[in-house]
């Protein structure tokens, strides 16, 4: 490999929605050596990304499970976007979720209440820095940071649950 060759770097990524912003993330991800997913409602926006080494997903779902980590850029007709996103991706976790705050079993090994911590704490300080408020996230944000204090910063985010069932806590 010689000086200026770019790296191979080991974690995947992926790009839901290349669309100005995604594709430009996209475009520096590959730049950078990244082995990174594209997804977007429309396959023709894609394309040309894929033509510069891009990997295309024909679902959201297809997508997210290409990589650990995954970036949405999403479009100002939003509502219409989270929806299939939530069809796709978060739909098909229901069942296991379920099964886990039946059980009152919530140990995870990637996505934990620490990791969700950080990633909303993120979200709500960038939301605040564009004039976003940040009041739909800001009780989600509490919720996960009792559950930490309680010393359930392992569990995943089902394990919100708990503080719904016993408020008092």
């Amino acid at each position: 490999m010689s000086a200026n060759a770019p790296k191979t770097h080991a974690e995947p990524v992926t790009i839901a929605g290349p669309g100005m912003t995604g594709s430009a993330l996209v475009s520096a991800s590959l730049d950078q050596g990244y082995t990174t997913t594209v997804w977007n409602r429309s396959s023709a926006k894609a394309a040309p990304l894929v033509e510069k080494g891009a990997v295309a997903a024909a679902t959201v779902a297809e997508a997210v499970a290409a990589s650990p980590v995954s970036i949405l850029c999403l479009p100002g007709d939003f509502p219409a976007y989270s929806a299939q996103w939530f069809g796709q991706v978060v739909e098909p976790g229901l069942p296991e979720m379920a099964r886990q705050v039946d059980e009152r079993s919530y140990a995870t090994g990637i996505s934990t209440l620490h990791v969700n911590r950080h990633a909303l704490a993120h979200l709500v300080a960038t939301g605040k820095a564009q004039g976003i408020a940040p009041d739909l996230a800001l009780p989600f944000q509490a919720r996960i940071e009792r559950r930490i204090a309680q010393g359930h910063g392992a569990d995943n985010l089902a394990s919100l649950v708990e503080v719904l069932r016993n408020p008092s806590a």
